[in-house]
């Protein structure tokens, strides 16, 4: 797949989820990532970026995004992607109506445990993203 492409899909993304411009203009001309965490927006801590552009590699998919989460005393990064196959844009994009996000789910207390799927995710006051299932 091509990166320009993947990189316009995250945008488009990106802007659906209601992240600020400032966020997405970063992505978009410096591919810089940013965290939601407890509230703001952070630089993704390196060792968590380090596991994304090995998960980048091995899976082919673009990360756009990526949120700290703590749920039911598990910490986690959610990284939230645009799959490398085309074909799956549209599924990914319908169920972002309802909030829906695919990540890959990097667990911080139990690394064995880390998997991808998909999140429901909610907008904080600032515009920061949260993990809600």
């Amino acid at each position: 797949m091509n990166q320009d492409a993947m990189r316009v899909e995250s945008c488009s993304r990106m802007i659906a989820l209601g992240l600020p411009s400032s966020v997405i203009d970063e992505f978009k001309e410096n591919n810089k990532l940013y965290c939601s965490d407890a509230g703001g927006f952070v630089e993704v801590p390196a060792k968590i970026l380090e596991r994304v552009i090995e998960w980048q590699k091995v899976s082919k998919c673009l990360v756009y995004h990526v949120i700290h989460a703590f749920i039911y005393g598990i910490e986690t990064y959610e990284f939230l992607y645009t799959s490398c196959y085309r074909e799956d844009w549209d599924f990914e994009s319908s169920i972002m109506a309802d909030d829906w996000v695919m990540v890959r789910s990097e667990n911080q207390t139990i690394p064995d445990f880390s998997e991808s799927g998909s999140i429901q995710v909610a907008q904080t006051l600032n515009g920061c993203l949260v993990r809600i299932h």
